[in-house]
């Protein structure tokens, strides 16, 4: 004998189950919300147990870690005593990848350089920023920037 499936009974069973899951996340959200939003001062111990953990925990003090990690030569370089600071980079490096391309001469000459790594092309004047270097000077066939006391001219590429 074939057994014969009741799609209404099916039916009911499938809403009666999403019923179900309804109401439990429903009532899931109403705890939360309840929980976060009644008076900090009615709280209980048991709401807030990892406060306690934190102040009873025998870590050392911040200020112990600080003084590990500023001691500590974490990445490897070579730091001389009484150098100040460490240079990782020179001017020369920095410049590597800039080209100048041409001098645009307006009320103040701007420098137009190109950055030959990634293909963009930068106007700037006397004062401004190059990435980590200042521009020094623009002249109407040259470009002087400054990083750490360093200077370094570009003179325009030939064969534009």
């Amino acid at each position: 004998m074939e057994e014969i499936i009741h799609l209404k009974a099916v039916k009911r069973g499938l809403l009666f189950f999403l019923g179900f899951i309804f109401l439990a996340i429903l009532a899931d959200q109403i705890f939360l919300f309840w929980q976060f939003h009644r008076p900090f001062e009615e709280r209980t111990a048991e709401d807030s147990h990892s406060a306690d953990i934190l102040e009873s925990s025998p870590h050392e003090s911040l200020d112990t870690y600080l003084a590990a990690v500023s001691e500590s030569n974490l990445f490897g370089l070579k730091v001389q005593p009484g150098l100040g600071t460490l240079r990782t980079v020179s001017i020369d490096g920095l410049i590597k990848d800039i080209r100048l391309k041409g001098i645009a001469v307006f009320d103040s000459p701007e420098a137009i350089v190109e950055n030959a790594k990634t293909g963009k092309t930068l106007f700037i004047k006397k004062g401004s920023r190059l990435g980590e270097m200042t521009v020094k000077n623009v002249k109407k066939d040259s470009l002087t920037l400054s990083y750490d006391g360093e200077e370094k001219e570009l003179k325009i590429e030939s064969g534009i």
